[in-house]
């Protein structure tokens, strides 16, 4: 939930280069596995969109819980407290 909220936040409201590198970091990261001979473990290199995924969620908690309504700020904060369920 958090990396497209991130993502469309980044891309619609926030236009500074930090959050620019972020968008076009996370959209072209994949490149480099789609462009290479098919090979076994190509997919590891998509594990650079890791850090850039990380930073888009990272504007959606922000955006989330930043913003003046109640209604998305509990859902913000109900949301990161899922987050370690998600990883048991």
């Amino acid at each position: 939930m958090f990396v497209p909220v991130g993502l469309a936040r980044v891309a619609t409201d926030r236009r500074t280069p930090i959050t620019l590198l972020v968008l076009n970091g996370f959209f072209a990261a994949p490149l480099a596995a789609c462009l290479v001979v098919p090979e076994p473990y190509a997919v590891d290199r998509e594990l650079g969109l890791l850090p850039f995924g990380v930073l888009a969620a990272t504007f959606g908690v922000k955006y989330l819980i930043d913003e003046r309504g109640n209604a998305s700020r509990i859902a913000g904060l109900c949301l990161l407290a899922l987050v370690p369920l998600h990883f048991r």
